[in-house]
């Protein structure tokens, strides 16, 4: 029987040493070791041709494809207090701005005044305002830079006409992707952070956060 190599390392962090072995599987056992599932989508230049027939392409070479959609989720916020960026100090308050859409995204309580609560110490930036209609959207699957760059030019123009005030959008990477920020190297070795928002206001300014993990390289 073939055996086939299969060199690892591992640090370890604790005693501060790094440890090296090699392990030997059988040919076999190493293929089926290595098989994966992968998310792919594809854009195509010509619009006569549907992305859809990516998936056929693949199903003719004999791999197994399943379609994957989009899950998406609208929730729409009464009497929510959001930060009025006309009168705020921005970079002061830019570490608070982020923790706001946070908060909203992760559907926390935003208030003001309630900082030494129980489940939540966090508060709303001040000066703030009372906002009757507020809507978070939600997509989540595997989104392109092209539908990112759509989305943020309709944005802008929606703003720029007066049919908002601003808008904001934030967009997660994996936390477990090979690559990041300009096609480097990506870690996940800590917590993987891998995401950015963008705030777009009627002047064509905006605000850009980006949240760069401790072992990727600085965009």
């Amino acid at each position: 029987m073939k055996y086939s190599e299969y060199r690892a390392i591992w640090l370890m962090r604790k005693f501060h040493c790094i440890l090296k072995c090699s392990v030997f599987f059988p040919v076999d056992d190493l293929v089926k070791f290595f098989r994966f599932d992968f998310l792919f989508t594809w854009i195509p230049d010509d619009d006569s041709i549907h992305s859809a027939s990516v998936a056929k392409y693949f199903k003719d070479a004999g791999y197994s494809v399943s379609l994957c959609k989009l899950h998406k989720s609208v929730k729409t916020h009464k009497n929510l207090i959001m930060p009025t960026f006309c009168d705020l100090d921005i970079l002061e308050n830019a570490e608070k701005i982020l923790e706001w859409f946070g908060a909203v995204a992760c559907d926390i309580d935003v208030q003001q005044g309630t900082s030494d609560g129980y489940v939540s110490t966090f508060e709303a930036p001040d000066p703030a305002a009372i906002s009757t209609h507020f809507s978070h959207v939600r997509w989540q699957g595997l989104i392109t830079p092209h539908c990112i760059s759509v989305l943020i030019d309709k944005l802008r123009l929606l703003v720029k006409a007066g049919g908002l005030p601003w808008a904001g959008i934030t967009v997660h990477g994996f936390a477990d992707s090979p690559i990041s920020w300009a096609r480097n190297e990506h870690g996940y070795q800590t917590a993987g952070e891998n995401f950015y928002t963008y705030i777009i206001f009627p002047d064509d300014s905006y605000l850009l956060f980006m949240a760069v993990g401790s072992q990727d390289v600085c965009p």
